[in-house]
């Protein structure tokens, strides 16, 4: 099961704790819908045995993905943004 439209642009804009609280809650109704649970327990059961990460954690592995990618440019624009991005990585641990 594929998210990843959910998260287009994150990796690229700054997010804070209530979109990624959106973005989990967004697929939790998913998984309620599909597969017809209730519970939390059985939600992350779920996203256990099909390998899907917490919102947190999926914005964390993307936002990653394109650091590394454009960590060598030497656009004016992709360095002041890795340079001002290296602070609120810091702040939060994948």
């Amino acid at each position: 099961m594929s998210l990843s439209v959910l998260y287009y642009g994150t990796e690229a804009c700054p997010t804070n704790s209530s979109s990624k609280h959106s973005f989990q809650f967004t697929i939790n109704r998913v998984l309620v819908k599909i597969c017809g649970v209730l519970s939390k327990d059985s939600i992350s059961d779920i996203c256990y045995y099909c390998g899907l990460l917490s919102a947190d954690e999926a914005i964390c592995v993307r936002q990653d993905r394109f650091r590394n990618r454009y960590s060598a440019s030497e656009n004016g624009i992709v360095v002041c943004y890795l340079s001002t991005d290296i602070v609120s990585v810091n702040n939060f641990v994948c």
